[in-house]
């Protein structure tokens, strides 16, 4: 699925301009290549659009093994520029993305996969939106950190040679990516407020355990759009 495949790549630099912006001195060739290879990834997921690829369906929309593919890669060219920006030992926890085990991991990106691109579908069937000027304040920042940081600068610079993109482009991509995002963020939080509402909490004196009671059961609701959605989900079995 190329929409979301662009999100999780743009999203990764989200957190890698974080990181770029408190480090300033970056100048290895090796993040230098893994910025151009993260865009040519994403560049080649663009291009793919052989139906053989295809691993499952929402609705009518297709679900690409090569998207799976490229968020694997992706997460391991992150990694090693983040490893590389913030001088982190490679103990397991500097990847920025929660990987799911191995043994198991192509369906648990599947499922990853499915579960965004059903939120965002429940989130605009609900009528839910993010203010123009909330998404802008993102992006904002993030070209505010682009400018105080020549590593950051930098980075994006290769990714758009990369990615064959304009960073006129990469902004575009950057904005849609971060508008999906917090449109699902403001599902989860349309929901705790309702459940909030019903159970008489309120929010300055919310405990830890009533917190995490709003968590679960935003999973258990996720589980259930997820029966409510199983005719809108095919599978490719023999994938």
């Amino acid at each position: 699925m190329k929409k979301n495949t662009v999100k999780k790549l743009v999203i990764a630099l989200l957190c890698v301009g974080v990181v770029a912006a408190l480090t300033l001195s970056v100048t290895a060739v090796v993040t230098r290549n893994n910025a151009k290879e993260l865009g040519a990834l994403l560049a080649r997921e663009q291009a793919a659009a052989d139906d053989g690829d295809i691993v499952a369906y929402y609705k009518d929309e297709p679900i690409r093994q090569s998207t799976i593919d490229s968020m694997k890669q992706a997460n391991a060219l992150v990694t090693d520029y983040l490893k590389e920006v913030s001088g982190a030992e490679d103990d397991g926890t500097v990847a920025p993305f929660a990987m799911p085990a191995a043994d198991n991991q192509d369906a648990d990106l599947l499922q990853d996969i499915l579960t965004e691109v059903m939120l965002l579908d429940e989130a605009k069937a609900q009528g839910l939106s993010v203010a123009a000027s909330t998404i802008d304040a993102v992006v904002q920042e993030q070209k505010k950190l682009l400018a105080q940081s020549p590593a950051f600068a930098q980075f994006i610079t290769d990714y758009c040679a990369g990615a064959q993109m304009t960073e006129a482009e990469y902004w575009a991509l950057y904005t849609e990516a971060m508008s999906n995002n917090l449109l699902m963020k403001e599902l989860k939080q349309s929901f705790i407020e309702q459940l909030m509402a019903e159970k008489g909490w309120q929010a300055e004196s919310l405990t830890p355990e009533q917190s995490d009671e709003l968590d679960a059961a935003f999973d258990d609701y996720v589980d259930a759009l997820y029966v409510a959605h199983a005719d809108d989900i095919r599978i490719l079995k023999d994938k």
